[in-house]
């Protein structure tokens, strides 16, 4: 069956993506090669909203994790402050627990907003922070957190900042200038709605130089060395570069504020009818775009309507750890439209019966 995809990722492909399955054999060290990570590297700063000048993209052959793990790893050499209220912060903070990078952890519960007053307070007790990190959108509760304010912390107290991104490009409003952004980690999955799986890191040019080598494939400085020759370090994905490639020329095409806005959309028409059905949402405000936890109402478990919706040909996902049958999580990205959002209510109205 061809299922319509409900998820913040993997997400499903355009018609015209899964046409070009098939590409030619190339080999990653030759010209035909380099021509595509060059195109493909293009697109990629207008995506980000940054700029060749002050900024540079490494491409890595791996998940969201690995562009995380690769970006934490090489970049944070001093003490770092992670500001978490989810599982893909507390993903965060357990990367720099692996590397002993000397840390303070400000930790939310989950769906809980980040109060500003308290992270600048930290920043001013602790001076010693060198570098801050945040999720923009944290999946597991589906929050959009304070990113441009805590950004301006950063300029104003002179910190390195390293967002996670992975659920947030392609899906949410996203300018490394604007937003005061030196380090930015993102998947070629999820808004961007190409394959899974390959990391992108985009990185401001004056803070490259004291990166770390911890380990040899997740080696940020390899990466951007190999990048300026439009070459990867190791055997990269390069089926993968194929898509991602078509992908991005796909988003540009549309337009990142016309795609912003039909997810928006989207989602807006979820969230209402949902409401309409009965439903509460686990989030009550500062939410995503794209997405929505929804608890599960007594008398009703995950599995039976997962399994339901499965056998009409849509696929939704649980909730993470502790939010694990409480809620479950809807998103509306990739090629969702709205007569397939209108479609996946009225059989969810059928199986909830």
């Amino acid at each position: 069956m061809n299922y319509k995809l409900f998820v913040a990722g993997p997400v499903s492909k355009t018609d015209n993506l899964k046409k070009i399955i098939q590409f030619p054999d190339i080999v990653h060290r030759e010209r035909e090669f380099e021509e595509l990570y060059k195109d493909m590297k293009d697109k990629l700063f207008k995506v980000f909203n940054s700029n060749k000048k002050s900024f540079d993209i490494a491409i890595i052959s791996g998940s969201g994790t690995s562009a995380l793990e690769t970006m934490f790893s090489s970049v944070v050499n001093k003490k770092i402050l992670v500001i978490s209220n989810g599982a893909f912060g507390e993903r965060a903070y357990e990367i720099c627990r692996i590397y002993r990078l000397p840390r303070i952890y400000l930790r939310y519960e989950w769906g809980e907003y980040p109060k500003i007053t308290e992270i600048e307070k930290i920043l001013i007790e602790n001076p010693d922070i060198e570098f801050v990190s945040m999720v923009y959108m944290e999946t597991s509760t589906g929050m959009l957190n304070p990113i441009k304010e805590v950004g301006e912390l950063c300029k104003k107290y002179n910190k390195t900042y390293l967002i996670d991104a992975v659920c947030a490009i392609g899906c949410e409003k996203l300018d490394m200038e604007e937003f005061n952004i030196d380090f930015c980690a993102v998947s070629s999955n999820k808004g961007i709605g190409g394959p899974p799986v390959i990391g992108i890191i985009c990185c401001r040019k004056n803070k490259l130089i004291k990166l770390q080598r911890r380990n040899m494939y997740l080696d940020l400085d390899s990466y951007l060395k190999y990048g300026k020759f439009n070459q990867t370090p190791f055997t990269p994905s390069i089926p993968l570069f194929y898509i991602l490639n078509e992908n991005l020329t796909e988003l540009l095409k549309e337009g990142l504020e016309n795609r912003l806005n039909r997810f928006k959309s989207n989602c807006d028409l979820l969230k209402s009818e949902l409401t309409k059905l009965g439903f509460e949402l686990y989030l009550k405000d500062n939410m995503s775009n794209i997405m929505v936890n929804v608890l599960i109402p007594a008398g009703l478990n995950y599995n039976s309507i997962h399994d339901g919706l499965k056998n009409k040909g849509f696929i939704i996902y649980a909730g993470k750890s502790e939010l694990k049958d409480k809620v479950m999580h809807i998103a509306t990205i990739g090629t969702i439209t709205e007569s397939d959002v209108k479609e996946f209510i009225i059989n969810l109205k059928e199986i909830i019966k």
